[in-house]
């Protein structure tokens, strides 16, 4: 310990204060990353383990500067690689969640006072502080709402984590230049009562010496009395400086106190989150049954349909040989019109053949009787056959008739089966769309359990998170305490100052005392060996 303290025992007294305190805090962040670290590999953290394994790393070279007696650049190093620590691990995130903006301000909020605390540089804290807001914001509307948290609640969170951490920079920024001001005016009375000693020890040495200079102590003394005045001018200022100090000191205790019901605020509603992830998860299990058993249905109902579509099917193959009889026997029907149109012919012609018979038998006379009653036959027969076709023709016509309507409600059918088969069709793609969107409905709403599951997993972390910045928060209120007890030894180091004033006030009238009572000895004897040389 001593040869460690030695190593800086010609550096300014506050970084002799602070080496040790550093040094402890390397080396406990030094024994803690390497168990964190096998924790995260056991659990398949990588990236943090990547991020703590490199800032362990940066801790290490940190403390090697630090017992070499290089206090800044140890102390940097430790800042730069704490912050860079907790930045990545803070960008990490395994689910996007509003709550982990609580936590990452933690994070910083811890960063910074490190920073405060141990570096002199107030641009190093005001640039951790500008790079943490900015993670903050970027985290919000890059992460956040990208990954479907609510544009209103990822502001409405980010307002309160910015505040809060502002505040938090705030108080803690206050709270070391106030107490860096107190020491550096305690250090500049330190100096120059030192100087008033110095001045004093001279004027008591030189009253030592020679009795002579008598008068010269008295106006010493008044010096003295008008520097113990000022002395105590000093201290009554730096009680109100003292002062000032303990009232923003329990300002900033007030604002942890805050920050502690914030952080059970934020686990209460993480409880009653888990609790609505629960009730979602059987909800969504119902759905999902509910949207299977849709699914099983639709199936039956395409193959339903199926079968529909084989029977339409038959039946168009049926109505389309139904409709080839029905052509043939148009074919047909042409034909015996043509049979018909020959028999008319016919009849026409053995009509004019027995008229032309009847003729020759009536020139003939009696010798053409006979033929005369065969040509009368002929012409009968001719009439007859005649009478018949016409009979045959029209009865043609009416059958034409009735097969070409026959072939036109056979040809609407035969639409209408079309239609059919394309209304079947249709269902059928129609049932088939049911079951893919049924198919992927049930998918969605496995997703969607499996982001539920991640969801809870998400809020036992986020509640770990709440845990560790209670912890970051009675830091910050030991942090306070240690604050306090430093403003209480300021105050019991300044009373001691004015009683030592007040000493060496009181040992000033004594020597006026004593100064006075020489001068009149002096004058007496001066009197008395003026009178004796008289």
């Amino acid at each position: 310990m001593s040869a460690f303290a030695d190593k800086f025992s010609g550096a300014e007294s506050d970084v002799r204060k602070k080496a040790p305190i550093l040094r402890s805090v390397i080396l406990v962040v030094a024994v803690l990353f390497p168990v964190t670290t096998a924790i995260d590999f056991l659990t398949a953290d990588f990236r943090n383990a990547i991020v703590e394994v490199t800032a362990w790393a940066a801790f290490l070279v940190a403390l090697r500067y630090l017992y070499l007696g290089k206090y800044v650049a140890a102390s940097r190093i430790a800042i730069i690689g704490g912050f860079a620590a907790v930045l990545g691990m803070s960008l990490f995130m395994p689910v996007a969640s509003a709550a982990y903006l609580f936590r990452n301000a933690s994070y910083y909020a811890v960063a910074y006072c490190l920073s405060v605390l141990f570096e002199k540089d107030a641009r190093l804290s005001f640039a951790i502080a500008g790079i943490s807001a900015a993670a903050l914001v970027a985290m919000a509307f890059m992460r956040l709402v990208p990954a479907g948290v609510s544009l209103p609640e990822a502001a409405t969170t980010l307002v309160a984590v910015l505040v809060a951490f502002g505040l938090v920079c705030y108080f803690v920024h206050q709270t070391a230049a106030l107490s860096a001001r107190i020491n550096a005016e305690l250090e500049t009375e330190r100096q120059r009562n030192a100087l008033r000693i110095e001045r004093l020890s001279s004027i008591v040495e030189g009253a030592g010496a020679n009795l002579e200079s008598m008068g010269a102590i008295a106006a010493r003394v008044e010096d003295i009395r008008r520097l113990m005045a000022d002395a105590a001018s000093a201290m009554r200022s730096i009680d109100s400086r003292v002062s000032d100090l303990e009232k923003s000191s329990e300002g900033s205790t007030v604002a942890a106190e805050r920050i502690g019901a914030r952080i059970g605020d934020l686990n209460r509603n993480i409880e009653e989150e888990s609790a609505a992830q629960i009730e979602s998860s059987a909800s969504i299990n119902e759905m999902v049954a509910s949207i299977r058993s849709v699914a099983d249905s639709a199936t039956r109902r395409r193959s339903s349909m199926e079968s529909l579509s084989g029977t339409a099917d038959d039946g168009m193959k049926r109505l389309d040989a139904l409709l080839g009889f029905i052509s043939k026997i148009e074919g047909s029907i042409g034909s015996i019109q043509g049979m018909v149109s020959v028999i008319n012919a016919i009849a026409g012609s053995t009509n004019l053949l027995s008229m032309n018979a009847a003729i020759e038998a009536a020139h003939a006379g009696d010798a053409g009787r006979g033929f005369a009653v065969v040509a009368d036959e002929i012409r009968k027969l001719a009439d007859t056959s005649g009478k018949n076709a016409k009979e045959i023709g029209r009865q043609l016509k009416e059958v034409i008739s009735t097969i070409t309507s026959a072939a036109e409600q056979s040809g609407r059918t035969r639409d209408s089966f079309l239609e059919i088969r394309t209304e079947i069709s249709g269902a059928m793609d129609a049932f088939q769309e049911i079951t893919n969107a049924t198919g992927e409905l049930a998918e969605g709403g496995k997703q969607i359990l499996e982001a539920l599951q991640t969801l809870s997993d998400m809020s036992s972390r986020v509640k770990n998170g709440g845990g560790d910045m209670g912890e970051a928060q009675e830091t910050l209120e030991t942090l306070q305490k240690e604050s306090r007890r430093m403003l209480d030894s300021l105050r019991s180091d300044a009373a001691v100052v004015k009683e030592k004033d007040a000493a060496v006030l009181d040992a000033a009238v004594e020597v006026a005392r004593i100064g006075d009572a020489g001068v009149k000895i002096a004058e007496e004897l001066h009197r008395r060996s003026t009178g004796a040389d008289a």
